[in-house]
Parts: structure tokens; sequence; C-alpha cells
């Protein structure tokens, strides 16, 4: 995963703010919508300093207050955020088979969204899906009203572990793509905009904690269980990494040392067992010819007996795997998603009865298990909120 140290505003945003009005404004754009006592616990400012710079935003139309919550009872802390007139940024998820693009203004507000199945696999074609990639965002960007400089910056998905200086951290995940720097090509391609790349599954959880269901646990672990499988750690908000930037490879987590090989390198990993190709390869030798994915996850949802029993057993395996990361992390929150998700209570049952298998009682009682609020958007949204949670360029002097 490599996330840009700075990230610059607009050249209108930067040219009309000054240096305490972009500091603040620095801090929406990193939270969304905040209470003026929040911005002056983040900013270090005085309490009449923030209101002054506030107002200052709305009266420019730089940022405006937004709405109380629906049923919000008494007199709830009126909620600031940004406009869009302070930018937008592109989110973009390359899955093997698949592009999924959104646009979100500096306030949080998603604009827009496009996706597409794709006829051949993303692996062997790496430049030729980057710059398919980038003339869907462009589309989508105009498709707003947006233009290039109005970009913040973009954020790039890819089903493979990235390293901190973003390249692929395996070379046997997708050898192709093992010499580029996707997100310096992808840039290329969108004018040299701002690019910050990291793995799906990490930008997943990072999509729900900001946009979706996620903010409600200290430690977040998102499961994507599509294809492959892979998973992102939030923990007290912040985006875990590790080391070397490839946190969150759940799908090789290893089941049986003396397994089948896996792609990764080693053996018995948990995507043989449990991926969404193996499960594919499993109908095709039981006599079923599902088209994709999804037309399994259909057919489960109808009752089709094999079906079921397949999304069951992946479940069942994903759950007996997540017992021993719930006994090493203790995390409160666990959401699912990729398009085995979509089978609902059929595929989430199962993963909750294999982490009561595995991870002791106390560790697996305080886990509240769901499914992705933002469901296939998961991804796209967080390569959206990895660039709005960027730090900002300085502006000039106050």
């Amino acid at each position: 995963m490599t996330v840009p140290m700075s990230v610059p505003w607009p050249p209108a945003t930067m040219a009309t703010l000054g240096r305490t009005a972009l500091r603040v404004a620095d801090v929406l754009r990193r939270r969304g919508k905040s209470t003026r006592a929040e911005l002056v616990a983040a900013t270090h400012l005085s309490r009449p300093t923030v209101s002054s710079v506030v107002r200052e935003l709305i009266d420019e139309g730089w940022a405006e207050e937004d709405v109380a919550p629906e049923g919000a009872t008494g007199r709830p802390a009126a909620l600031v955020r940004l406009a869009r007139r302070a930018g937008l940024v592109l989110g973009v998820d390359i899955g093997r088979r698949h592009i999924r693009v959104v646009i979100v203004d500096a306030g949080h507000r998603k604009l827009d969204d496009r996706s597409k199945l794709l006829d051949e696999d993303a692996d062997h074609r790496p430049i030729e899906i980057l710059r398919e990639a980038a003339g869907d965002a462009t589309e989508l960007l105009g498709s707003v009203g947006g233009a290039p400089e109005d970009l913040i910056g973009a954020g790039l998905a890819i089903p493979a572990p990235l390293t901190l200086d973003g390249r692929i951290g395996s070379k046997t995940w997708l050898p192709e793509w093992a010499e580029l720097m996707p997100g310096q090509v992808f840039g290329g391609f969108l004018q040299n905009k701002n690019v910050a790349v990291g793995n799906d599954a990490s930008l997943g959880g990072l999509g729900e904690y900001v946009f979706g269901d996620g903010r409600a646990g200290q430690t977040l672990i998102y499961v994507k269980a599509a294809t492959g499988i892979g998973a992102g750690f939030v923990i007290n908000g912040e985006m875990y990494r590790g080391a070397a930037g490839t946190a969150g490879e759940f799908g090789h987590m290893t089941l049986d040392h003396r397994g089948d090989p896996c792609r990764c390198g080693s053996r018995g990993c948990l995507e043989l067992y449990a991926g969404g190709s193996v499960i594919l390869a499993q109908a095709r030798k039981a006599g079923y010819r599902p088209e994709s994915l999804k037309v399994l996850v259909d057919a489960a949802k109808a009752s089709d007996f094999l079906a079921q029993n397949l999304v069951i057993e992946a479940g069942r395996y994903i759950g007996i795997a997540l017992g021993s990361v719930v006994n090493v992390n203790n995390p409160d929150r666990i959401l699912i998603g990729g398009e085995l998700s979509d089978a609902g209570e059929i595929f989430l049952s199962p993963i909750r009865e294999g982490i009561r298998t595995t991870a002791m009682p106390v560790a697996s009682d305080a886990v509240d298990l769901g499914l992705a609020s933002l469901r296939s958007m998961s991804t796209a949204m967080g390569a959206a909120a990895v660039v709005l949670r960027a730090q900002s360029a300085p502006g000039p002097a106050a």
C-alpha cells in the first residue's frame, strides 16, 4: 500500500484560501462532516478562530452546514462539511473480471459510480486495463460536470499485495504486473494526477469505515470473499498496512501445510478451499456449469442444493480461519463483502459457526459479525477515502 505523503488542493482552492482556512479545510476533508468543537480539537486552534474560519468558508461557498440527522432530538450540534467546490476524488477498483469507478467530493458525498464486467481476465494485460480504467474514470468525471483541474487525486485498488512503495508484493500473484508501478502508470493516463494505490481488500475495509457501517467499532476486519479472499484491518480509525505494506492476505492463511500448492508459493491456503475460482471449479466437476460466481450465488439464493452446499462450505472454512484471527486481534466488528456475501445469511451463518468453533468464547462473543453495507462498492469507496484522508500539501501564508 502506498499513500502520497501530501496531496495538493486544486489550484482554485489553493489560490483563494489562506493557511489557517486550509488547515481547517484539511481536517474537514479527512474527517468529513464535523462539529465546530471537533474542529477545535483536531486543529488546536481557538474556538473563536475556528468559528470565524468556518463562517468564512461557508460565506465563500467552500463549505456548508449539514442538516441534523433524521430523528435527532433536542438541539444537536451543527455539522459542517466541505462543498463540492473544494474538489473531487476518484476511486477505482480493478478486479480480475471487473472495473468499478466512483467519484466523491471533498465533503464525502458520492456523486456517481459505474461498474462493468471484463470479457477477459485483467491478469495478463496490465497496461490495457489501466488505460481502460483511466478512460472510465475520465468519463465519469465529465458526467458529473467535473474537469481534470477539479481533481484532488485518485485512489487505485489492485487484487494483489502491494508494498509501501507501490509495487506488487509477490511476482507469483500477477506476473505481468510485477515490474510495473501501477499507480504511476495509472496517474500518467490521468494527466499525471496524484494516485494512491493499494490492495483491494485493505481499501475495502477503509471504505466501510469511512463511508459504511465500520465506524461503529475500534477494531474492524473487512473480509472480501470473491474470486480470491483478502482482508482489510482498520484499527482505531487507521488502516493497518504492516511492516512491508502487505498486511491482510487472509486468503493465504495456511489451513493444511501439506495441502495443494498455492499461487503464493505456500500450500493448503484458505483460498484453495473457499476462493470463488475454486468453488466454480468444484461446481463444474459436479456437472453444474455456472457462467460466473454471481450466477452460482444467485442459484444458492434460489435454493439450488449444490450451489447452497458450495457456498455454505466456503463460509465454514472462512469462519474457521477467522476464528484464529479473532483470537489474535480480538476485533469488535467483522464485515463480510465480495461477491459471495451476496448470498446473505446462507454465507454468513456458517462463517459465524466457524468462528465459534475455533475462537475463544470470550473473543467470539465480543465480535459483531455482519455484511458490508457498501456491497460491491466497498473497495472503490475505500480507494477514494485513502486520498481524502491523506495529508494536504501546505497552502500559502495566511
